[in-house]
């Protein structure tokens, strides 16, 4: 199994393993017929499960018709996500915007405990960040890394996505930009590829 799958088989899994058991979380809910309203909200697979209190029966949204969720995020601030399908799978992801332009980026964040050091002893808690991008004018994010040690996506993916980008794809291969980098690498493609300079 070659790396980049290995790393997404091994991300899914994570991802899978942190939605088991995740609790109804509050926040506002506005879909793309404009209605705005609070919910008790917690992601599927191709909806989301919205409940006006925790006694009643949840109703499904297709993410397809939501505008954009608010709730908080891992830092506890107030945060405007969106819900992205996934080039080349049949998964939707909610992701928070980080940097808008020609290619934005946009991250998810997923906590989860672990213990490495064995059953005993301490439980810590652990979090990936994955940074998908996406072009304008395109309703699909494509996954281009994350912060997981083994993940070697962006070294596979980026010089695809970027390939209109010469310059920006020696730096990916040369190791100038690494996955360290991936706000510096959004950034050098809208401020020098993804606008026109003629």
């Amino acid at each position: 199994m070659n790396s980049i799958l290995k790393s997404l088989v091994l991300m899914f899994g994570i991802l899978i393993l942190n939605s088991c058991g995740v609790s109804y979380q509050s926040g506002y809910v506005k879909t793309k017929d404009g209605t705005k309203k609070p919910f008790l909200m917690k992601q599927d697979n191709q909806y989301l499960l919205v409940k006006d209190s925790s006694s009643e029966e949840p109703k499904k949204i297709l993410y397809s018709e939501i505008d954009y969720v608010e709730k908080r995020n891992n830092l506890n601030d107030e945060t405007k996500f969106k819900f992205f399908k996934v080039a080349n799978q049949d998964k939707y992801v909610l992701v928070e915007e980080e940097i808008v332009g020609p290619v934005s980026l946009y991250i998810s964040t997923s906590s989860f405990n672990s213990n490495p050091m064995g059953p005993g002893m301490g439980m810590t808690q652990q979090t990936i960040v994955v940074h998908y991008v996406k072009r304008e004018h395109n309703d699909e994010v494509i996954l281009l890394s994350s912060d997981y040690f083994s993940d070697q996506s962006l070294k596979t993916v980026g010089p695809k996505f970027f390939k209109d980008c010469p310059e920006l794809v020696e730096k990916i291969e040369n190791r100038d930009f690494k996955k360290r980098h991936i706000y510096d690498i959004v950034r050098f493609y809208n401020e020098n590829c993804g606008v026109d300079n003629t």
